[in-house]
């Protein structure tokens, strides 16, 4: 028996109805083809301010992530079917990206923190001259979202700081691997508990000194500073009969750049709020001639 297909479901020579495409805007920019176009949208929807705690170590940049979140959007909005002019890309751009994080915080979860994990366990180091950084970032813990905002609790983290133990263990691996280097640094994000967000923390080894010097970056004036280590290292802080923890440390005034060791007979107040005033007969105390607040060479 011959079986008839409804017209009305078929177009010219029995093809699907053809895609209406819409008209583009007269300010529509510059056109790209296709291959051009999804390039772009990849490149331009990963932005580190989209991943947790807004770092790219943690973001999942793996292609089907990418492309999963641009399709939902095509989907939504374009038929299924890439726009080849500069605006709408601009805006498939933008809220692809918003689909990416959504996915990072609800389905991909466990893998964002299973990047946590490795990147504690091998973190990014960066030789630059007369220093190495040691890009460690978040300690691992129990993730999970409040609100649309990730969270972050690690048994790791003492009040807004690394457990003292911990850190003494991470800077005696690393001095160890960069034993004549003159400066080991870590850079932590450790959150904060009970809020959301994180607090920064510089950690630095000076080998000349052979002291330890913890920076709150938004503090532009002082830091805190061990004694020096001596013949024992960090064995008095991994047995936990030294910390530390900043309120075990001597406060003092920072260096001209990173490689410079403080300057241990200035004791600034912490105020990162306000930066400190230049002068003799300031309220903040003196200032030592030549002294500026910059941290970074």
């Amino acid at each position: 028996m011959r079986i008839l297909l409804p017209m009305l479901l078929l177009g010219p020579a029995g093809c699907d109805v053809p895609y209406d495409v819409p008209a583009e805007p007269p300010d529509a920019g510059k056109r790209y083809a296709v291959p051009e176009a999804w390039k772009l949208v990849r490149e331009e929807m990963v932005k580190a301010k989209a991943c947790f705690a807004e770092r790219r170590p943690y973001c999942l940049t793996d292609r089907d992530y990418l492309d999963d979140a641009i399709q939902l959007d095509l989907d939504t909005h374009f038929h299924g079917r890439m726009p080849l002019n500069e605006r709408w890309l601009e805006e498939l751009t933008g809220r692809s990206r918003a689909h990416w994080n959504d996915a990072m915080k609800t389905r991909h979860r466990s893998k964002v923190s299973m990047k946590v994990q490795s990147n504690w366990r091998s973190p990014n180091r960066d030789k630059r001259k007369g220093r190495v950084d040691i890009d460690l970032f978040v300690p691992p813990g129990e993730l999970s979202v409040d609100k649309g905002e990730w969270r972050i609790v690690s048994d790791q983290v003492v009040g807004q700081e690394l457990d003292s133990k911990e850190l003494a263990r991470q800077l005696d691996t690393y001095r160890g691997q960069y034993p004549n280097m003159p400066v080991v640094r870590l850079l932590l994000d450790i959150p904060i508990q009970g809020g959301l967000g994180f607090r920064r923390w510089d950690v630095r080894h000076h080998l000349q000194s052979d002291r330890v010097i913890v920076v709150d970056p938004t503090d532009p004036v002082g830091a805190w500073v061990s004694p020096p280590l001596g013949p024992g290292g960090f064995l008095p802080y991994l047995d936990e009969t030294e910390s530390l923890a900043t309120k075990s440390l001597e406060r003092c005034a920072l260096g001209d750049t990173i490689g410079a060791p403080p300057d241990c007979s200035v004791h600034p107040p912490f105020n990162p709020t306000k930066k400190r005033k230049q002068g003799v007969g300031s309220k903040e105390g003196p200032v030592r001639p030549g002294w500026s607040p910059k941290t970074s060479d």
